[in-house]
Formats: structure tokens, sequence, C-alpha cells
């Protein structure tokens, strides 16, 4: 299982660094967050989880927050990278079910985060030797000492979400990122945005909040079941005998 969810980030990591080398930033990042809606359709079809009617709205209604916010553009000579793109997403859906399935497992979430990162530290390890590593500044190094920090605590919520939370709310809550970003952006930048994307941004607000609303409570265990029964039954035997001999 770690294996699997380890090769799904790594393909996911690849296909969305490409994407965003080879589209428009926001193209690259419009196409990847389609993984909630194929993350929906694997539940459905895979899994036989039908998600709620409302969910799906929101679904929607958040990509077109994202899609109103970023104002991707696409050329039709840039179709094989947008199929890079969607590949990233797809990944990212693959991702969000084994993360899952390990919380079925009651794998520590630290545990799930650390062999994901020394997966990926070893399958990058001989592209980043192919890079010159050594020409990197100390800024550049801070930067990426940094990112790999806030990655590795975000991460770590992340997979707690997936394994504790409801799987497609997660992943549609994920949208939050680009509203997050574009208010650090307007804080800390002083980037102007236009009426447009504040409104792409109160749509995603708005969607995440139907999501929660409408969200179907966490299926129980099956296989735990029989056992809870199993003791129920038990403790109810040993009060009726404590009973009889009182």
């Amino acid at each position: 299982m770690h294996l699997r969810r380890g090769l799904a980030g790594y393909g996911g990591l690849v296909s969305y660094v490409a994407a965003v080398a080879l589209l428009p930033l926001a193209t690259a990042v419009s196409l990847n967050y389609t993984s909630p809606l194929l993350l929906a359709a694997m539940l459905a079809f895979v899994h036989r989880e039908r998600p709620e009617r409302a969910q799906l709205f929101a679904l929607a209604g958040g990509l077109c927050g994202v899609v109103l916010l970023l104002r991707p553009t696409f050329d039709e000579s840039q179709w094989f990278a947008g199929l890079i793109a969607l590949l990233s997403a797809v990944l990212a859906a693959w991702t969000a079910l084994n993360i899952r399935a390990l919380g079925r497992l009651k794998e520590y979430p630290v545990r799930t985060v650390l062999y994901f990162s020394v997966f990926i530290t070893v399958a990058t390890l001989p592209w980043f030797l192919l890079s010159h590593p050594a020409t990197l500044s100390l800024q550049g190094s801070l930067a990426v000492l940094a990112a790999a920090i806030f990655a590795a605590f975000g991460q770590i919520m992340l997979t707690i979400a997936y394994q504790r939370g409801n799987t497609l709310l997660v992943s549609l809550l994920g949208y939050s990122q680009v509203v997050f970003t574009t208010i650090v952006g307007i804080v800390i930048w002083n980037d102007h945005i236009p009426a447009m994307s504040w409104i792409g941004m109160a749509l995603v607000i708005a969607s995440g909040g139907v999501a929660t609303m409408f969200m179907r409570p966490a299926t129980p265990n099956p296989a735990a079941v029989p056992i809870k029964l199993e003791r129920s039954a038990h403790e109810q035997h040993t009060r009726q005998v404590t009973r009889s001999h009182r």
C-alpha cells in the first residue's frame, strides 16, 4: 500500500511540475484541480460510493470558481501538455484513495508521510544530482528548505484529513488553496485582482460550505459491526447473570 501511494504521488508530482513548465501557470493549475471531479467518478464507478447531488454541484461550482479566479488560457498546440496536466489530476485522485486505504488499515499518518518522503527522495535523487545542486545559492537553499518543511506539515495534515474525514469533501476543500494564495498575494505583494476574481473566490468558499452542510456521515467499518454486536450481547448476558446472583 505504501508503494502504491508512493508511485501515485511520484507520478502526480512529476506530471504536475511538467504541466507547470509546459503550460501557463493558471492553465496547469486549473486542469490539475479537476481531480475532485475525477475522484467522485472513481468513488462512484470503482467503489460504488455515490456522492450526494449537492456535493456534485459543489464540486462543479468550486471548479468554476477556480477558473474565474485563475482565468486560464489554452492553445491548440498545447494539447499534449494539457493531457499531462489531466494525468496529474488523475494521479492526485488515485493518491487520495490510497491515503484513505492506508487509514482504514490503521496506519499512522506520520509514518505514511515518512515513507512517501523517502520514496520521493530516492526516486528524484538522480534528477537532483544531474541539476548541478552545488550551484544553488544560500537564499535558494533556504527557500527549498522552507518549502520542504511546510510541505511535510501539509502532507501530514492532508493525510489525517483523508484518513479520518470524508474523502470527497477533503478533496473539494483543496480548492481553497487558490483562495489562500490569492489573499497572500494581496497582503504581501499588494496584488490587485479584478471583480471576476472576487466572484470566483466567493464561489469557491460557497461551494465548500455547501459540501460541508451536505456531507454524508462516515460509513462504519463492516468488519467491526459483528464484533460490536458480539460484545454487546456478551455484556448483556453478563449483566443478567450478575443480577440473578444478586
